[in-house]
């Protein structure tokens, strides 16, 4: 069983990896999450002696099998009944059941925005590392699976700002709150989401390029405190002003809180200054890059600047 969620799930990613294909983040949710179930259900399976009834479903209040009324076969446990039975780490678990919220919701919301396709890469490209590594300590088994390729934000349409409806507003707001997970430890080697950054420099011609990262094995650059500060310029009640005289009807709540977080949790928006660097408990203030937070913020409030 686990070869055939393998199988699911290569099937997902050459899914993905096809831009053309219309609908293909949706068609990935769906696949991804059929490989985790088949993948989970294999673990009962394991855990239980090989006994595969260990996940058929009981009739509500008896040990009775629940039987499909058509063909009679018995019925299985769902995705998320696996998932409360098999001991798994918690960012696994989070990461599957952003997934599942992908594949429930996404499907009825029609083509996704940027925001939300960017998202989806995020749950996506994460998921497929747990699997492979989950996968190998679970069964022995090596999964060749290729990355998942960025490639509808590669083009023109990187850059034309789109109108963000309000379902693809709280289908993102429920991404968030669920990629916020902070049960985890640095060391772990699983992830909940996996950031991926996708930049095109129409004037570069070749011989390597540079920029921020949190890559420890990228080349090694210093830059001092007021070169960040140059660069991170904005402070957060800057920032509030503007978005009062950017977005009609703009109120500083939740909402607004929740693409605050998304933007603090970005590198190319947002820089963290101590007080005192060299004492973690000193008091901290955040600075902003004006132009890459109202990029985001645009695409959250589904806001289009004037040409």
């Amino acid at each position: 069983m686990a070869r055939c969620a393998a199988a699911a799930l290569l099937g997902a990613i050459e899914i993905y990896n096809k831009p053309t294909v219309q609908f293909r983040e949706q068609t990935f949710a769906m696949l991804t999450s059929n490989a985790w179930e088949i993948l989970l259900k294999s673990r009962i399976i394991q855990q239980h002696g090989g006994r595969i009834h260990a996940i058929y479903r009981r009739k509500r209040g008896s040990r009775l099998i629940d039987r499909d009324l058509e063909s009679n076969e018995p019925r299985t446990i769902s995705l998320r009944q696996a998932l409360q039975r098999v001991s798994i780490p918690g960012e696994v678990a989070a990461n599957i059941k952003g997934m599942m919220h992908i594949r429930n919701h996404a499907a009825h919301l029609g083509p996704l925005d940027p925001a939300s396709q960017l998202k989806v890469l995020q749950f996506g490209t994460a998921s497929v590392q747990n699997f492979t590594k989950i996968t190998l300590d679970w069964f022995g088994e090596t999964i060749d699976a290729p990355y998942l390729l960025p490639l509808g934000f590669i083009g023109d349409a990187t850059l034309v700002s789109t109108s963000t409806s309000r379902g693809q507003r709280l289908f993102l707001h429920a991404l968030d709150s669920i990629s916020n997970w902070s049960g985890g430890t640095a060391a772990s080697e699983y992830s909940v989401v996996l950031h991926v950054q996708v930049a095109i420099n129409r004037g570069f011609s070749g011989g390597g390029s540079i920029g921020r990262t949190n890559d420890p094995s990228a080349p090694k650059l210093n830059i001092t405190d007021d070169e960040a500060l140059s660069y991170y310029s904005t402070a957060y009640s800057d920032l509030v002003s503007k978005c009062r005289n950017r977005y009609p009807g703009f109120k500083q709540n939740s909402e607004f809180n929740s693409a605050m977080r998304n933007i603090q949790a970005d590198t190319d928006c947002s820089h963290e200054r101590r007080l005192d660097p060299q004492k973690p408990n000193s008091p901290k203030k955040w600075f902003y890059n004006l132009e890459n937070s109202l990029q985001q913020l645009d695409a959250w409030y589904g806001y289009r600047p004037n040409p």
